[in-house]
């Protein structure tokens, strides 16, 4: 029986006469446990179909992409319109899936050899520069390298055994992998766990999403515990509520692994209360910690998001327009659902003082809306959910809305979109009286740069993180507050931008 996850491992080579290269790269997968996929497994009318490759993708665990001496079969770029390679397009779905990457390069000598040998009139010559370009891209993640011609077999073998020995010893595979047969679950234990594992399995949307961005959101929750929790550890806030989402779902994570290599807070996790209505974060605080935690508000979590809305879920109805109120019984809703989120849990604990403690909210957003005239500020998916957020929103706790920078940047849809805010509950006003903060990720300075000038436009957010925070980050996340957040106490070390 096998002792470790199986892992999925997809095979992405530049050119179809890869046939040692890939043999010997499937053969040392097998050998190691694990599963290869590439296009060879696949209906031959779907190997060029950007959605197989896509879907394939997004269910493996790391990609492992072979490149020769040759920048290989073209497509026109989805996206961009450009010219890009089969392999070079899986190699960047697989990273902005934030699958674990291995390169496997020709050695230098050899690739130069075989690319001058290429004839003039090839058109392979027109890639010449698409070539050296993605080769160097290759080259900044873990990469081995092989020998050509008769050699190339082994070697590969050879390079594909040691380097997947290194991910799984060093952990360096974020996703869990296939369970191991000795973990398998008993019969009769999943018979009792059997419309659970149901439930789970149909949210196919946080399914989705947690596949989605991964290493985005990895960098954002990292950034955001190293860089507030020592001032939210020392704070009021000792009750801390994790909004739906699969971005919470990490910052969850995020947390939980701090507190395992910190026994100093560790020591004080009871001193702390978690509050969610978020069925993964649950989960994860169920088995992971000692810290009290709750389901609130209390309900069936829903097939889309894995997420309980309490009396909300009876709310059903059209989206209003941004210009129409919605309807008064929501109002009384939302009223209802702000006062029990803000309520002390049922069992109090006056030794530690939560009674006096304040709320701290970590939301989610699937956009923010930043139009010049009447700026909407954050949209969901889901009419519950927009009033859900109203009514976090009217809680008065301080609030950080997780979000990638793009989001700041994509069109608002009414016919799927749905401002929280509107006529009736004015975003701009909730700017300057609600204590709110964003935590953003950006792919890059410049991007940073981008969504401060669109959040300029809410007038009311003058408080940021240092362009560079301690950390290494591939990436440049940051928190951006308002002032009342900042008076809040949560956070303070946010400066004036």
């Amino acid at each position: 029986m096998l002792s470790v996850p199986a892992y999925r491992i997809f095979i992405s080579s530049t050119s179809d006469d890869f046939e040692l290269e890939r043999k010997g790269a499937k053969e040392a997968i097998i050998r190691a446990g694990h599963i290869p996929i590439g296009m060879e497994f696949w209906p031959a009318d779907s190997v060029t179909s950007l959605e197989v490759i896509q879907e394939e993708l997004r269910h493996c665990d790391v990609y492992v992409g072979i490149v020769g001496s040759r920048y290989g079969s073209t497509l026109k770029h989805p996206e961009t319109g450009e010219d890009i390679s089969y392999t070079e397009y899986e190699y960047d779905c697989a990273k902005k899936l934030g699958k674990s990457t291995l390169m496997l390069l020709m050695e230098e000598t050899d690739a130069r050899k075989a690319r001058n040998k290429i004839l003039s009139g090839d058109p392979e010559r027109c890639w010449d520069n698409k070539y050296f370009e993605f080769r160097n891209r290759a080259k900044k993640n873990q990469v081995s390298f092989f020998r050509s011609g008769k050699q190339a077999e082994g070697s590969i073998n050879t390079s594909v055994s040691d380097a997947l020995r290194n991910l799984v010893q060093n952990r360096g595979i974020r996703s869990p992998g296939l369970i191991p047969a000795n973990q398998l679950m008993p019969f009769h234990l999943q018979r009792f766990l059997k419309v659970a594992l149901d439930g789970l399995c149909k949210e196919e949307r946080l399914s989705i999403r947690c596949d989605t961005e991964v290493h985005m959101k990895e960098e954002l929750a990292r950034f955001f515990w190293h860089y507030s929790f020592s001032e939210i550890v020392g704070s009021r806030y000792k009750r801390i509520f994790f909004e739906s989402g699969s971005t919470l779902a990490f910052v969850a994570e995020a947390l939980l692994d701090l507190i395992e290599r910190n026994r100093g807070v560790a020591a004080r996790q009871q001193e702390f209360a978690v509050f969610t209505n978020n069925v993964l974060v649950l989960l994860q605080f169920m088995y992971r910690s000692i810290t009290p935690y709750y389901l609130r508000p209390t309900g069936r979590p829903d097939d889309k998001y894995g997420a309980t809305y309490g009396e909300l879920d009876s709310a059903d109805g059209k989206n209003p327009g941004w210009d129409e109120p919605i309807p008064p019984r929501h109002v009384e809703l939302v009223k209802k659902m702000s006062s029990y989120m803000k309520a002390d849990p049922i069992h109090a604990w006056p030794e530690s003082g939560h009674g006096d403690t304040q709320m701290l909210i970590l939301a989610a957003a699937s956009g923010v809306n930043c139009e010049d005239c009447h700026p909407l500020g954050p949209h969901v998916g889901s009419y519950r959910n927009k009033l859900f957020k109203r009514a976090l929103i009217m809680t008065g706790a301080p609030i950080i809305f997780f979000v990638h920078a793009k989001k700041f940047f994509e069109p608002y849809e009414a016919s799927r979109c749905y401002a929280v805010c509107g006529s009736d509950f004015d975003w701009l006003k909730q700017c300057s009286e609600a204590p709110i903060a964003f935590c953003i990720g950006a792919e890059n300075v410049a991007e940073r740069e981008k969504v401060l000038e669109k959040i300029a436009k809410f007038q009311a957010f003058k408080y940021v993180s240092p362009i560079r925070p301690r950390g290494d980050y591939k990436s440049s996340p940051f928190l951006v507050s308002n002032h009342a957040f900042k008076n809040a106490g949560v956070i303070e070390s946010l400066d004036l931008i």
